[in-house]
């Protein structure tokens, strides 16, 4: 069985900008709820007890708004 990447694989050879949206996205989740990070062999899950956030696009820190923040804040509310 392959060895699953880490966090940091996933974002090696990748643009600068995509672990820094990943990074605003994780610091937003964390005013919310704790939450878990799961590397998997094409995606990184965000988990609280269960799956939290399904698949997202963010392509800017900008998409990373009051909108995103209250659908993360529901998907929360739905997982407790």
């Amino acid at each position: 069985m392959a060895n699953t990447p880490s966090i940091d694989d996933r974002f090696v050879n990748k643009d600068p900008s995509v672990r820094a949206i990943y990074d605003h996205l994780l610091k937003t989740l964390h005013t919310i709820s704790p939450v878990e990070q799961d590397p998997r062999k094409t995606s990184i899950h965000i988990n609280r007890k269960s799956a939290l956030v399904g698949k997202v696009r963010i392509t800017a820190l900008k998409d990373n708004d009051a909108k995103l923040k209250t659908w993360l804040n529901d998907a929360y509310r739905l997982a407790e």
